[in-house]
């Protein structure tokens, strides 16, 4: 791995991905909980709690937000953006791939419709695109398989492919 690489602990990435499929392997499994919590603040302002660290969620301004963080669609193109770069980070670690530069884009059309009022259902996103810029020490045949791990294993995008059933509890108080 290159010294320039953005990546300057591979060795520890390889051990705690080492570690966690050892584990996984051993029967402790492979599937993890993921938790966050949003909580409105004033108007449109939400602060959102995840893995120890806020994040505000907001409205720009011309839409009666005070612009203080990304929308939640935003957010959550956010997530996935970062995801993925991740995702390329550890497989860059496992193959000993130097990353001197890494730009994630994320954008999406969201249909508003039912948001609005003016349409029953749910909507949403119709389309995702990410638009990629890697810059690597690896020749093409390994900066291809890099590619291709990242593409299978990322769970930003599987999430986002797969049809996932949400289920929603309301506690409505006082009681």
């Amino acid at each position: 791995m290159a010294t320039d690489s953005l990546i300057d602990n591979p060795g520890e990435i390889r051990r705690v991905l080492a570690d966690s499929a050892a584990g996984a392997r051993s029967g402790a499994g492979t599937t993890v909980r993921f938790r966050a919590s949003a909580e409105l603040v004033r108007n449109l302002t939400v602060e959102t709690r995840a893995g120890g660290h806020t994040i505000v969620v907001d409205e720009p301004e011309s839409f009666a937000g005070a612009g203080l963080g990304p929308n939640p669609l935003e957010a959550m193109l956010a997530g996935v953006g970062s995801c993925l770069a991740i995702t390329v980070a550890v497989n860059a670690a496992l193959l000993g791939i130097g990353i001197r530069s890494l730009r994630v884009d994320v954008s999406a059309d969201a249909d508003l419709a039912a948001f609005y009022g003016i349409a029953d259902g749910p909507r949403g996103f119709a389309r995702l695109t990410c638009e990629i810029e890697l810059e690597t020490d690896a020749g093409e045949a390994a900066a291809r398989e890099l590619v291709r791990l990242a593409e299978e294993r990322c769970p930003g995008l599987g999430a986002m492919r797969l049809a996932v059933p949400v289920e929603t509890r309301w506690r409505l108080g006082p009681d």
